[in-house]
């Protein structure tokens, strides 16, 4: 007897170690609306959410956890005073993260911002990008040259001009910007959702939605961009057979990528759906779930190559109407192999995320009286909550001393005001040729000029097109003494100076105006 009682207790043990005890449940009475969930460089896990005071999204919260959800340190981002909404974040190569929002501490209407924070949490930089209107930051990600490449959405009065693209070098400096959407003048409203890089050959993708008419369903749509941001096409999914469509997040394999989104299939009836284009932006085909239910497309993430993860929710369509956030697992043309519904009346997932060990994250909303709750799941390949590690893990071994949870207050360095967005960081250098030269030089002025004041404390960055007011072009020798100086007019593009009489050497050339630098060159005399 003793010995079958002593099986039992092992056997309850056994199982203890193993319990399954996901969903983990954060911001309880917090009002926290989860947006991301992201696994770190030492397989634990950070969570970003916004926090509600009053109604108003008002602090970034950022919860490091260990292997098994367990909080291992909290930062909060704001003041209370301000609206702060975070869209997006990623780890960087260093360990750190890049993150993007929008605030509105330096612009009522909310600007976006990027920031980036070191690998033990420390703010390292943040930058404001300006314009009038309400606008947001919506995506950021690292790329191979350890730059950062932030979409933006700004919603100005003009509804044809709305998405852009920044990128920004490792201290933040905006090295260019691209207005998208431009080719096809007819349509209106659009709106960039995700941005993804292609992989081996350094362009990007922008997967969005867009419109014909106010008053019209809204279409798929996806822009490609090389490296230099320059757009190479935008492909419009529009197909008058059905009301609309729309799509969200993006995959990408060797030769085509894969969206997904919802299409409408008849007056109130959805379903997530596949978009398949190859990489010229050809359509392959789209493929609706086996799902005849009313719902939605939210994200896709590849687990095992040929096998997607795609979050969804939907609705019954007979009272009392409750929603239901779902997780399917198909293969590339939609059929389900799996299929699970998380939890009654949980939001949309908000990402889905594969883990070092094939593990898939999954991070939901639930709303209940007057606020919301973070649900993660930690799932195993038949979708079936994950068990507990036993295993021991070191976490931010980068730092030397442990995080302390704390809140934290920005102060953005530099405010990028995009009165006129600039296509390249050359556009803002003087160009000079030939060089070296015998007979004369052409000086061409940069088409885009910085201007910078400190404000408070803070630095505000102004793009402006061509020169503002008249300038002065100097021309000194190697050893500082003024050759030859000429005074330019406002808007003047290029001028030529005549050297076949100078002394062979280097010569040293600054455009000035207002009383500040704007410029410095050099070149060679033969």
């Amino acid at each position: 007897m003793k010995r079958i009682f002593s099986i039992i207790i092992l056997l309850m043990i056994s199982l203890n170690c193993y319990t399954q005890y996901w969903p983990r449940i954060y911001g309880d009475n917090i009002n926290a609306k989860a947006r991301k969930v992201i696994e770190t460089y030492d397989n634990g896990m950070l969570i970003i959410a916004n926090i509600d005071v009053n109604n108003y999204h008002r602090y970034i919260w950022l919860i490091k956890t260990d292997i098994n959800g367990e909080v291992l340190w909290e930062k909060k981002i704001g003041e209370g005073a301000y609206r702060y909404y975070i869209n997006d974040i990623n780890q960087t190569f260093d360990g750190g993260f890049i993150m993007t929002f929008r605030c509105s501490k330096y612009d009522i209407d909310e600007d976006p911002i990027v920031l980036k924070m070191d690998a033990c949490a420390n703010i390292e930089w943040c930058r404001v990008l300006h314009s009038e209107s309400f606008n947001r930051g919506v995506r950021v990600i690292q790329t191979p040259d350890s730059c950062y490449l932030t979409l933006s959405m700004y919603h100005s009065a003009d509804p044809y001009e709305r998405i852009f693209l920044f990128k920004l070098d490792q201290t933040g400096e905006v090295l260019w910007s691209h207005l998208y959407a431009q080719l096809d003048p007819g349509i209106y409203n659009e709106e960039g959702f995700y941005l993804t890089m292609f992989p081996g050959d350094s362009s990007y993708l922008i997967t969005g939605a867009c419109k014909y008419s106010p008053t019209s369903g809204t279409n798929s749509m996806w822009i490609k961009v090389d490296k230099s941001g320059n757009e190479i096409y935008d492909v419009i999914w529009n197909d008058s057979t059905y009301d609309s469509n729309d799509s969200y997040e993006t995959v990408h394999y060797t030769d085509h990528f894969c969206s997904i989104g919802t299409r409408g299939y008849a007056m109130f009836e959805w379903g997530p759906t596949i978009f398949k284009l190859d990489n010229n932006g050809k359509r392959i085909g789209y493929y609706r779930l086996n799902d005849n239910r009313n719902a939605s497309g939210a994200n896709i993430s590849i687990y095992k190559d040929t096998i997607f993860v795609i979050g969804s929710r939907w609705e019954e369509q007979e009272p009392p109407f409750q929603g239901h956030c779902e997780l399917f697992l198909t293969d590339t043309t939609g059929n389900v192999i799996i299929q699970r519904t998380l939890f009654d009346d949980l939001q949309s997932p908000r990402n889905t995320t594969i883990t070092y060990d094939n593990k898939i994250l999954v991070m939901c909303g639930f709303y209940e009286g007057s606020n919301w709750d973070i649900y993660l799941y930690k799932l195993n390949q038949d979708l079936q909550d994950d068990t507990l590690y036993n295993v021991q893990l070191n976490y931010d071994t980068l730092c030397p001393d442990s995080i302390v949870s704390d809140t934290l207050t920005i102060d953005c360095g530099i405010w990028m005001d995009m009165e006129e967005h600039f296509t390249t960081a050359e556009g803002s250098h003087l160009k000079i040729y030939p060089n070296p030269a015998n007979e004369k030089i052409t000086v061409e002025l940069p088409v885009y000029t910085i201007s910078k004041k400190q404000t408070g404390n803070f630095e505000v960055s102004k793009v402006h097109y061509g020169l503002q007011e008249p300038a002065e072009l100097i021309i000194y020798d190697i050893f500082g003494r003024k050759i030859k100086s000429l005074h330019l007019s406002k808007n003047k593009t290029q001028t030529e100076i005549n050297i076949s009489l100078w002394k062979s050497g280097i010569y040293l050339i600054e455009l000035g105006s207002g009383g500040k630098v704007l410029d410095k060159g050099k070149f060679v005399v033969k």
